[in-house]
């Protein structure tokens, strides 16, 4: 399965471990728990957390299925980070 991304996750333990890897995955969980937020918003709450990081614990926690990350097509551009039912059974 060259270039591609596979999950085989056998029990939820599996998925809470693959999240609790990321040193600030458990932050982003947790303040996404009161509903979708902007990636501005998760900057001003999560700090400490540097742009790059931010972005890509948010993209490993889309891919996983824990966030889904939305793009409504609004003018301005904006982006809205939400738990999924998947991420929501974490907490």
């Amino acid at each position: 399965m060259t270039g591609s991304y596979f999950l085989d996750f056998t029990c939820w333990r599996d998925v809470a471990l693959r999240i609790v890897a990321g040193k600030w995955k458990p932050l982003l969980v947790y303040f996404l728990l009161s509903g979708p937020k902007r990636y501005s918003e998760l900057r001003r709450t999560a700090r400490g957390v540097s742009d790059k990081m931010l972005i890509q614990h948010l993209k490993e926690l889309d891919k996983d299925g824990e966030v889904l990350r939305t793009d409504p097509k609004a003018i301005p551009s904006r982006i809205d980070d939400a738990l999924t039912p998947l991420g929501r059974s974490l907490t």
